[in-house]
């Protein structure tokens, strides 16, 4: 600062000395030779500074030349964005890796499978403004994947809460009705889907009528020949859904209200592999609809259904017999309307003679008599999970009876079942030379979420059974004849405390008897296997 004041004062004296004795014109003349002065340096600087900014972008290209991931070819690149994009954010990751230049734009624009990620679209109506953006921005965004086929989400028609929405369809800038351009956009790549979720609120849900009808009559006149997994949502409407063409489908979710049939859809029903039925309402027709679907969908090897029981029968029908069936889901939920509600209907109505995986959870009454017949038209059973069933509490040797007709299960898992896992149990599966084994074939065995208190008494029995079930190489050599039994290849104890598998134990939370159990059988694993040695 004083530098600069010192400069001024120094011209101000070397100009005032000059022009003591000039005329006005002269002094005139040394302003404008002074601004032409100023005027000359002016363009200088501002080349030089132009040159300068040159050299510099220069040298940040020269960096991006030279930098390693500038001479990976286009394809490593872009499979080096594809793992980069995490799933659950696989919009946000893949805009983010396009903007981070020209080249990696070019890149990421170029790489279908960096845009065929998970997508949902809402097709109700949005502002016109609103609406022509996200049209414009969801054709670009569909349009970077192809040729490869897509999974979508559609939510077809309105659906906000209008509590919390109280003027939406009226004045607040969304419409019920939904737009036909975005229908446009959509079914422009219904030859590419790969997987379709299609929610279709009911007419009445929110108090307003929504459009279903308007995508479903379209979609009709396309074919899905990409299309390999198909979810419905249904309301309480039950619109008939016609489909075009769709070679490619193997599995089929529908999700139930108050439907009193089974939807009407012209799909390839001999063509499913695996059917998921939830019924999120109780109602009396649910049975109905699980063996109308199960005599359609005739060759699926899986199945799972969701519901809170069935009361009786709605009327006398042959079994449904499935030669393909080989794993079958059931998931029972409280039935608040209908009383004491159980797994035995359907037990009743099916005979599965190839099924191997069987897996149940119901907080509802199982009836054994039902369940045992069922168990003799499916001899095959592999795997067994059991899950939140409290028939045990009043029947302790339910299990036991459950695995007397199951010689060949191989896999055998419970969970949060009260009583069921006892020290009778503990007995009834320990292996004793000579004597028939339950289960002979029993090799991997999971039990989860044991009371506290009800662990104590199974340490004893507990480690019977598993050092009766074991035995390391030497020792199955040494033996006269073999066990009639197979030796465990995994157990695993869950009592928010250890998991112990084979060779492996990972200790959680707090020191429970199940763990000082686990504890002496490794170190006697171990101690054999030294002394064999």
């Amino acid at each position: 600062m004083g530098s600069t004041a010192l400069s001024v004062r120094a011209i101000v004296l070397e100009q005032t000395e000059r022009t003591r004795l000039c005329s006005r014109v002269e002094v005139a003349r040394y302003i404008a030779d002074s601004e032409l002065k100023a005027a000359s340096l002016d363009s200088q600087i501002c080349a030089l500074i132009a040159l300068r900014d040159r050299e510099r972008v220069t040298t940040q290209v020269l960096k991006h030349v030279a930098s390693p991931i500038h001479s990976l070819p286009g394809e490593l690149l872009a499979e080096i964005f594809h793992l980069t994009i995490r799933a659950h954010q696989h919009m946000r990751d893949a805009f983010s890796v396009s903007q981070v230049c020209v080249d990696w734009r070019q890149v990421a624009h170029s790489a279908p499978r960096l845009w065929c990620g998970p997508i949902e679209i809402r097709t109700w109506k949005r502002s016109d403004e609103a609406e022509q953006s996200y049209l414009d921005g969801l054709e670009q965004w569909l349009a970077r994947s192809i040729p490869l086929s897509i999974p979508l989400t559609l939510r077809v028609g309105f659906d906000l809460d209008l509590e919390t929405y109280p003027t939406a369809g009226v004045d607040g800038g969304v419409s019920a009705a939904p737009d036909s351009r975005i229908f446009d956009v959509i079914l422009a790549t219904a030859p590419r889907w790969r997987s379709l979720k299609l929610n279709v609120p009911s007419s009445e849900e929110y108090q307003i009528p929504s459009h279903p009808s308007l995508f479903l009559d379209r979609l009709a006149g396309h074919s899905l020949d990409s299309l390999e997994e198909l979810n419905f949502i249904l309301g309480d409407d039950n619109p008939v859904i016609l489909f075009g063409s769709a070679s490619q489908l193997r599995k089929l979710g529908l999700q139930l209200n108050h439907q009193e049939h089974l939807p009407e859809m012209t799909l390839p029903w001999a063509q499913l592999v695996n059917l998921t039925l939830d019924f999120q309402y109780s109602t009396e027709h649910r049975l109905g609809i699980v063996v109308d679907a199960f005599r359609l969908c005739s060759n699926i090897t899986k199945a799972s259904v969701v519901s809170s029981g069935w009361t009786q029968l709605p009327q006398v029908e042959p079994q449904v017999i499935h030669h393909h069936l080989r794993s079958l889901s059931l998931c029972l939920e409280d039935g608040f309307e209908y009383g004491d509600e159980h797994l035995g209907p359907l037990f009743d109505r099916l005979s599965l003679p190839v099924l191997e995986e069987l897996a149940l959870e119901s907080p509802n009454t199982l009836d054994l008599a039902r369940f045992t017949a069922f168990q003799m038209r499916s001899p095959h059973i592999t795997r067994l999970e059991l899950s939140y069933l409290d028939i045990f509490e009043q029947n302790p040797d339910g299990l036991i009876i459950m695995l007397r007709t199951m010689m060949n299960l191989t896999h055998l898992e419970i969970g949060n079942t009260a009583g069921c896992w006892s020290p009778a149990t503990c007995r009834a599966l320990t292996y004793e030379d000579g004597v028939p084994p339950l289960v002979p074939l029993l090799h991997h065995l999971i039990i989860t979420e044991l009371k506290y208190d009800a662990s104590r008494d199974l340490v004893e029995p507990l480690d019977t059974l598993i050092n009766s079930r074991y035995w390391t190489d030497a020792q199955l050599v040494s033996r006269a004849f073999p066990p009639a039994v197979a030796r465990w290849t995994q157990i695993r104890i869950e009592n928010s405390v250890i998991d112990f598998t084979g060779e492996k134990m990972e200790r959680r939370t707090y020191r429970n008897p199940l763990l000082q159990l686990c504890d002496v059988f490794l170190e006697a694993r171990r101690a054999k296997d030294v002394c064999e040695k």
